[in-house]
């Protein structure tokens, strides 16, 4: 239901068992601008698709494995 909500503009997710797949639904969303995924499972993967919109300004990742692995 995210892809939904055109007039999104942040999201916060921190804190839920949720990995890459969220990327696929959030990198179309053209009013996001702040997503916050601290302590979940996101790679730099899902970073990466994420980082496909130009929308969005901050992402916030502590304690994921993106953080780990560094962008």
């Amino acid at each position: 239901f995210l892809a939904s909500l055109t007039n999104l503009q942040k999201v916060r997710l921190e804190k839920n068992p949720i990995s890459d797949g969220i990327a696929e639904h959030l990198k179309d969303l053209k009013n996001l601008e702040a997503v916050n995924l601290n302590e979940t499972k996101i790679t730099k993967a899902g970073l990466d698709k994420l980082l496909k919109n130009s929308g969005i300004k901050r992402i916030y990742y502590w304690h994921t494995a993106a953080e780990i692995e560094k962008l």
